[in-house]
Parts: C-alpha cells; structure tokens; sequence
C-alpha cells in the first residue's frame, strides 16, 4: 500500500505545480540555510508522503481493529497521558499520518475530533461517517459552544491549529522565525473549560508508526495567550526537525501577514 501510495505522491509532485511551489516557498522560509537541491529533494519526499497519507486515511477508515493491531505500532510516553475525568484537549498538527493518530487515539482517551467542514459534501460526509466511528463524535472548528460545554465535561477534545488563521482573537506569532496568523483558541479553551493541554503526534516510519504522547503544557492555560501560542508553536517545530518531510508543506502557512510585510503566498 504505501509503495503505491508513494508513486501517487511521486505523479502528484509532477503535476501539482501550485502546490509544489506552496511547499517550495514554506521549505524555504522555515530552513533558510538549505540549498536549492535540499529543498527539492524535500519538496518530493514530502509528496511522496502526502501519496502516503491517502493509504493512512484508508487504513483509518476501513481497517479493522484486528488488522490494525498487526502493524507495528511504537507508543512513547503513555504515561504521561492523565485523562481520569480530566478535561482535556489532545494537541496535535497536520502531520501525514493524521487520520490514523485520532485512530489510534481512540485506544487510550475518549475523545471528540475538532474539523473544519468541507466544501465538499461526499468528503464532508466521510469525516462525519468515519470519524465518529473511532470518536465520541465530531466538533466543528467554529462551534466554540460545544467545544468548552464538552471540556466542563471533562471529556476530551482532538484539536490541530497549526493552519493560517484569521478568524477572531488571532496574532501573528512566529513559526521557525517567520510571523504567522496563529489561532489562539487553545489558550481560551484551555481557561473556559480548566483543560490540560496534551501534545501528541503520529509519524510515518520505515517498518510502522510511532505514536507520541508528550509532556502535557501546564503552562497553557489562557492566562498569557502571546508567549502560550508561541510555545505550542515551539512543540511543532519539535516534532516538525525530526519529521520534516511529514508536515504539511502544501499548506499556505504565511499567506497573511502583518501589514508592513508582504505576504509570501497570495490567494
């Protein structure tokens, strides 16, 4: 499956010429000391593992319990997770493996998954169907309401807010040195609903998956929402150095910029 995957990403580097150029320019901005050729070697190397991640989303979706349980899963810092009737909200970013982490996830919390809805009504349809199979359900991004009424419930909340954000009570904080609109929500939603905020990720390895869970971020807590963003900004470029070619490059992360800069990407 995932050779297949990777030759879809291998095609999709090829034709993708916008997207490519997406990648190219946040390659750029993030690591400003690699060459020419470094950056292109990541760029198809990132590809390749978005033609991956279609093969995860799969696997999330339709695979069985007894299937998954076959592949060769490492978890770390297991214990480290405190979620006996404790609010909480699993941080994580848009890494390849992203619909499989809130697979997995499922074993260890019970949790509902923050989305943005779709455009798209049959993809729409699919988050919807699939997510909430392995989820106690789905939160849309905008229902702010229902997110903080589910944390007073100590249940647990599976949030990604590592995408260019303008929406209200955004900044621009920096990520790898470069200012971007930033969603603060995870501070506001960590005071409303008194959550502990735990980081986790899953990242793609040669013969299976290791599934991280980190330190939970006593200090994000809502009370300082600039230094607070900047340090979930930091746990990102942790995991981000170790696992390049898995973040999600495609996206346009410093299309908005502050008004005495010029955006680095337009619409």
């Amino acid at each position: 499956m995932m050779k297949i995957g990777s030759s879809i990403g291998s095609l999709l580097y090829k034709v993708m010429d916008k997207r490519r150029h997406v990648a190219e320019t946040n390659l750029k901005l993030c690591f400003p000391t690699l060459t020419k050729n470094d950056i292109a070697q990541l760029t198809n190397e990132h590809f390749k593992m978005l033609g991956k991640a279609l093969m995860d989303v799969a696997i999330a979706w339709w695979w069985s319990d007894k299937r998954i349980n076959q592949l060769n899963i490492q978890v770390y810092g297991l214990e480290k997770l405190t979620i006996d009737n404790t609010a909480t909200i699993f941080l994580t970013a848009h890494f390849s493996s992203l619909e499989l982490s809130a697979r997995l996830l499922g074993r260890y919390a019970k949790t509902l998954a923050m989305y943005r809805p779709h455009e798209n009504a049959v993809i729409q349809y699919h988050y919807e169907k699939y997510r909430s199979q392995y989820s106690e359900g789905i939160l849309a991004k905008q229902d702010v309401r229902q997110t903080i009424s589910a944390l007073k419930s100590k249940k647990g909340v599976w949030f990604a807010p590592d995408q260019n954000f303008k929406g209200k009570g955004f900044i621009y904080s920096t990520f790898f040195g470069v200012p971007a609109a930033t969603n603060t929500a995870t501070s506001r939603f960590a005071k409303l609903g008194d959550a502990i905020i735990q980081p986790f990720a899953l990242f793609s390895k040669e013969n299976g998956y290791e599934l991280h869970f980190e330190k939970s971020l006593q200090e994000v807590n809502g009370e300082n929402i600039e230094s607070e963003t900047l340090m979930i900004n930091n746990q990102f470029e942790k995991w981000i150095i170790e696992h390049i070619p898995q973040y999600n490059w495609i996206h346009k992360r410093f299309k908005d910029q502050p008004d005495d800069q010029s955006p680095y990407l337009t619409s």
